[in-house]
């Protein structure tokens, strides 16, 4: 298996209340958030921080995030997947197992168990608003992905200090 280098955590871009008889796993994007995903997109891209396999929730909110960031993302494997809807890191373990595809993954999914799982994977207790990424880089190479404190942040890019 390949060590992956970096990783990138990403948290769906702001989702609408605007429809009060949608359940939350059909929330869309509100126009902030749909602003935001291609901005965070396009930033990734400058950095070239490019995934190039992207595990998703299926819910409608993440992957219309992932829909608008395509332009950026283009050659990104995808992957939705109803394990990561509110998962924990235990659930995306379960869902994912031992290893990731590719160089660059992108985890693009929920809170709280994002921020917890950046917290686990590098000992740095972060906050992830809508649409922000912690861009994570490799420690130690021969363990499982999921190893606590194997992973550093390099970065958290927030939307809001991209405009």
């Amino acid at each position: 298996m390949a060590s992956h280098r970096r990783m990138i955590v990403m948290r769906h871009a702001k989702s609408s209340w605007a429809n009060p008889v949608r359940s939350d796993h059909a929330r869309t994007l509100n126009e902030k958030g749909r602003r935001d995903a291609l901005l965070i997109a396009k930033t990734l891209e400058t950095r070239n921080w490019i995934p190039d396999v992207v595990y998703l929730s299926d819910s409608e909110r993440t992957r219309e995030t992932m829909q608008r960031m395509r332009i950026h993302l283009d050659d990104a494997k995808e992957y939705i997947l109803s394990e990561l809807y509110h998962a924990n890191l235990m659930d995306v373990v379960s869902a994912l197992g031992d290893s990731l595809e590719g160089e660059c993954p992108m985890l693009l999914g929920h809170n709280p168990g994002w921020e917890m799982m950046v917290d686990w994977l590098s000992g740095s207790s972060i906050s992830l608003p809508s649409g922000s990424v912690a861009l994570l880089e490799r420690t130690v190479d021969e363990t499982l992905w999921h190893e606590k404190g194997t992973w550093s942040l390099v970065e958290l890019i927030l939307p809001s200090n991209l405009l």
